[in-house]
């Protein structure tokens, strides 16, 4: 029996609400040539036991496993493991959450037939949820998806992603050191190495928007965390440039923590934003507190200069 052309990988952490809809979606593929490598990774509303019913009721092909406890937790190791089993020619990602249009298998399997010198691939996607209408989020197609672009951002959602097996193995997998921007890293580690990404802008992904699970919900502390990770790892990996390291921290110190710090200010207040500027001085990262501390002092000042100012204005 041939390899299948796809692998497709789904890490599942108590996601019981969603998998047959998740499932169902691989089922009504138009492209049929796939095999499911599905990781529970411990669940405690009865995920594992669901999902292989519902293997058996749409006669889903692959494997479906547990992974073991004593690997600890994390999204990064459960599909670093579906990796390990993983036959295809092909590694398409699907969170268990998350769900494909009938279309999906057919136009990524057509768009690899007309640009075989394809090797990562990523599309644009439904964003739905309970609270908020469905939108259609696109990724700006007018500059080629490579580090330059990618770094500026995670655009890429995971469940959109198409990648060739033997260059995600090549790659290590997913980095088990980080949390939350372990996808960000590869795809831009993958940018930097092979070149820009392909991108089809189509919806062919339902990406489930669930507020209770976002990770801006988190602490400031929390991302720090991860930035700080995210710039070790990025050097120790050795294939950055000093230049590009420096963008690397930019992108992450001051333009994405500018945004973060804005989140944490609005849900959390001061104590959380002071929370997590202690965790950078103690890194070293006097500067990149200063410079943010500097922003909110500036805002702060313009802010009540123009509400004194204005009534004179209008006399």
């Amino acid at each position: 029996m041939k390899d299948p052309k796809y692998s497709i990988i789904i890490p599942c952490y108590n996601g019981r609400d969603y998998l047959r809809e998740c499932l169902l979606s691989l089922k009504n593929q138009l492209f049929q040539d796939y095999e499911v490598i599905f990781v529970d990774d411990n669940s405690a509303d009865g995920s594992y036991d669901y999902a292989l019913s519902l293997k058996r009721e749409l006669e889903l092909v692959g494997e479906f496993f547990q992974k073991d406890q004593s690997l600890g937790t994390g999204v990064s190791s459960s599909r670093n493991l579906a990796l390990e089993r993983a036959k295809g020619e092909w590694v398409v990602f699907l969170d268990c959450d998350d769900y494909f249009v009938p279309e999906k298998l057919q136009r990524i399997n057509d768009f690899i037939n007309q640009n075989p010198e394809a090797f990562a691939i990523h599309h644009a996607f439904i964003k739905f949820g309970s609270d908020i209408s469905s939108t259609i989020v696109e990724v700006q197609n007018d500059l080629p998806h490579d580090f330059n672009m990618l770094i500026k951002g995670n655009p890429i959602g995971t469940s959109t992603v198409s990648i060739k097996r033997r260059v995600i193995l090549e790659m290590g997998g997913f980095n088990t050191n980080l949390n939350g921007v372990e996808d960000y890293f590869l795809w831009s580690r993958i940018a930097n190495k092979m070149g820009a990404w392909s991108y089809i802008n189509e919806p062919l992904t339902y990406y489930r928007f669930i507020p209770s699970s976002l990770m801006s919900q988190r602490r400031l502390s929390y991302y720090v965390n991860q930035m700080i990770k995210f710039s070790k790892e990025a050097r120790i990996c050795g294939e950055y440039t000093e230049t590009q390291l420096r963008i690397i921290k930019k992108q992450l110190f001051f333009e994405q923590l500018n945004y973060k710090i804005k989140i944490s200010l609005d849900n959390y207040g001061i104590l959380d934003f002071l929370n997590g500027s202690w965790v950078l001085l103690k890194e070293g990262e006097n500067k990149v507190v200063f410079h943010h501390i500097f922003i909110r002092l500036r805002n702060f000042v313009l802010f009540y200069l123009a509400k004194i100012f204005k009534p004179l204005v209008s006399i």
